[in-house]
């Protein structure tokens, strides 16, 4: 077990996203200040999605010229394609995030790609980003059950997750996106992938719609995954 735990907000972008009412960059902003307030300093502060399709994201650079650099926080962004990411470099982002979800259902209804156009986009992102001196993490969504397509095998998260390495990301978070996951399944994930490429490389991801965001949390903790990123 890590003596050091990170925990990484995500409520900026995850939290916020599918709200009905646009929450405006002030809002969000004074919602930043308060959540370093309380000693987070690692926030995904928004995503360059379409402003279309997300409305509530669509002052993403605006937020990120706004980003105090003085509390000693790290911030990075959410980029679902090529040209998510160019808008982010441009912002001045530093460290992005991709979601590659790990059936071909959960793809089509959360980011219209199929699972292989999902994994192709995702490992050219990656490897730009590298080429670029960015960071790159990549998520890993429904690592447990998908609603649409139910469990999922370990083999096709640990196949997912080399392609990602691979392709050069830095780390990788696993998401139980539905909140289906159970202490066994989460625990041989994470043991597998820790030994594989070492626990300082991994992250979770987790939501409480079983109450089971907490009880998850600590499996992770327990196989030495240093970074948690807030249950929702």
């Amino acid at each position: 077990m890590s003596d050091v735990i990170t925990v990484h907000e995500v409520g900026l972008r995850d939290g916020l996203q599918n709200q009905p009412r646009v929450v405006p960059t002030e809002g969000k902003l004074r919602l930043l200040d308060a959540l370093l307030d309380s000693g987070l300093r690692s926030v995904e502060a928004a995503s360059f999605v379409s402003p279309k399709a997300v409305p509530q994201m669509a002052d993403a650079a605006a937020i990120f010229a706004r980003l105090p650099q003085d509390r000693g926080a790290g911030y990075e962004a959410l980029v679902p394609n090529e040209k998510g990411y160019e808008r982010a470099v441009e912002a001045g982002v530093t460290t992005v995030a991709l979601v590659l979800a790990t059936t071909d259902t959960f793809n089509q209804r959360n980011i219209n790609m199929s699972l292989d156009e999902a994994i192709r986009v995702n490992e050219a992102v990656i490897r730009r980003a590298r080429a670029d001196g960015i960071r790159a993490r990549s998520y890993l969504s429904v690592v447990a059950a998908c609603p649409y397509e139910g469990v999922v095998p370990p083999e096709t998260v640990f196949d997912l997750a080399a392609r990602m390495f691979d392709a050069g990301a830095d780390e990788l978070a696993l998401g139980d996106s539905t909140g289906a996951g159970t202490p066994p399944q989460m625990a041989h994930l994470f043991e597998t992938l820790a030994h594989r490429y070492g626990p300082e490389r991994l992250a979770g991801h987790f939501h409480d719609t079983r109450a089971m965001g907490l009880t998850l949390t600590w499996v992770a903790i327990e196989c030495g995954n240093p970074q948690i990123w807030c249950s929702c």
